[in-house]
Parts: C-alpha cells; structure tokens; sequence
C-alpha cells in the first residue's frame, strides 16, 4: 500500500476527530481505533470511509456551522452603513 494513501486515510480518521467533536472510535471504517489487514486492504483499494451515522453527524456539524458564519456575515451587511455610491 503506497504511504500516501496511509496518510491520506490516518489524516482522515483524524480530522474526523475533529469534524465529529471527539474522540470516540467506531467497530469499523476509517473511525476504527485500530486497523487490520483487513482495513489496510479496504484502504489500499480506497473502501475505508466514514460509516453513515459519522457522514450525517459531520454534515450536520458542519451544515450548523455554516449557517452560522452565513447568518454572522448577513448581520454584518445589514447592520453596516450604506454608501450611496454604489
């Protein structure tokens, strides 16, 4: 299996942690505490992924946040004095 792929799939489980808010592990998949063969396989033919509980709990995290940047930057344009030039 190439390193980069390695990379790739430890640095995802890893900003997984993030994106999830915390650091729990699943029974499998690339939230899995530890790999085997079996996910090193899995990996090396780009099948380790997020299960769909962490894929609606990620979009869901980060679906909030953005609304929340996106309501925080309308505040900022409706509140902020208008110039007639334009």
């Amino acid at each position: 299996m190439p390193a980069s792929l390695l990379l790739g799939d430890a640095l995802a489980h890893e900003i997984g942690h993030v994106l999830l808010g915390g650091t729990d592990h699943a029974p499998g998949g690339i939230m899995k505490a530890r790999w085997g063969k079996a996910d090193f396989q899995d990996a090396a033919m780009g099948l380790l992924a997020f299960n769909s509980s962490e894929r609606t709990a990620i979009w869901e995290r980060l679906s909030v946040q953005s609304a929340g940047r996106v309501k925080k930057k309308l505040r900022q344009e409706l509140e902020a004095p208008q110039d007639d030039a334009r």
